[in-house]
């Protein structure tokens, strides 16, 4: 499904946005 690889796509970004130090 096409949601389903955008919300992966966000859960990353968010998860290495909120990584201390994480680019």
């Amino acid at each position: 499904m096409f949601l389903v690889s955008f919300f992966i796509k966000y859960t990353v970004l968010g998860f290495r946005y909120t990584t201390p130090g994480g680019r």
